[in-house]
């Protein structure tokens, strides 16, 4: 069905890029999916919808995907920027919005990419050098399969925590769990748009 839709050219097909919250879940608080909800009462002519969290594979909760669908995430990232560039096969629905970070992501920073031997000993190791280990609240190594969760009494000390560069040792990348870079300021989005 999808392919004969992109096939008549007539973009029926409406195509969401929009920016991912959280990693593990691109909309927790259900925010996007009430602007796309609003946005196809409107766009009438669209009568499928490419979401890439509902479409592609994804890590399920404190696992990994199998080989299997590894393979079908690579093919389809392989293709992706087909469904965005297609001149007459979508319609691009772009959500910019980023709503106000809600209370539960207060204070959090995502570990990427932990080294095995991290535990929360090295944690509080990696803090130990400034007055940060005062506002380390606790950590979650294993919150999920691709990341830990380390929480901090303010969202203020977190953001120093991550200037500091204070787990570089520790894992690939830090980042706030929630994420509230603009739309446009991120690297998909650029290269959707050029």
């Amino acid at each position: 069905e999808a392919a004969a839709l992109l096939e008549r050219g007539d973009r029926s097909i409406g195509a969401l890029t929009h920016p991912w919250y959280s990693p593990g879940d691109p909309d927790p608080a259900g925010v996007k999916l009430k602007i796309l909800r609003e946005a196809l009462l409107v766009l009438t002519h669209i009568e499928a919808v490419f979401v890439d969290y509902a479409s592609l594979f994804q890590h399920p909760p404190k696992g990994t995907r199998t080989e299997a669908e590894n393979e079908a995430f690579k093919r389809a990232l392989g293709v992706m920027g087909d469904v965005y560039a297609s001149a007459v096969g979508t319609t691009v629905l772009q959500i910019k919005e980023i709503p106000p970070r809600p209370q539960e992501f207060e204070g959090e920073l995502c570990l990427f990419g932990l080294k095995d031997w991290v535990d929360e000993a090295a944690v509080r190791q990696a803090l130990s050098g400034g007055d940060l280990s005062a506002e380390f609240e606790s950590c979650d190594l294993a919150f999920e399969s691709t990341y830990g969760v380390v929480r901090f009494t303010t969202h203020v000390a977190a953001l120093r925590a991550m200037a500091a560069n204070s787990f570089s040792e520790l894992c690939g990348g830090v980042d706030t769990r929630y994420n509230e870079r603009s739309y446009d300021g991120r690297a998909g989005a650029a290269s959707r748009a050029g």
